[in-house]
């Protein structure tokens, strides 16, 4: 990657070091799966109660954008 853009010593540590650090976490994601299942099982939880956040402010949202539409409308009658 990197030490084939920029062809010195210190470019080629570094992509050694970055691929290293790759193979690091990937070791420990394998090794700590009950880990990873806790994350997981946090984040649908998290999600879940997010959802209404979202749901909340998606209704702002099209809220806004209902009454920019009326207010350009043409007015008929008085």
């Amino acid at each position: 990657m990197l030490s084939g853009i920029l062809n010195s010593e210190v470019a080629i540590h570094v992509n050694i070091a970055i691929m290293r650090t790759f193979v690091m976490i990937w070791k420990y994601a394998l090794e700590h799966k009950e880990f990873n299942e806790k994350l997981l099982e946090r984040e649908a939880n998290y999600d879940k109660k997010f959802s209404d956040v979202y749901e909340a402010l998606n209704y702002l949202i099209k809220k806004d954008e209902k009454e920019t539409t009326q207010k350009e409308r043409k007015q008929t009658g008085y």
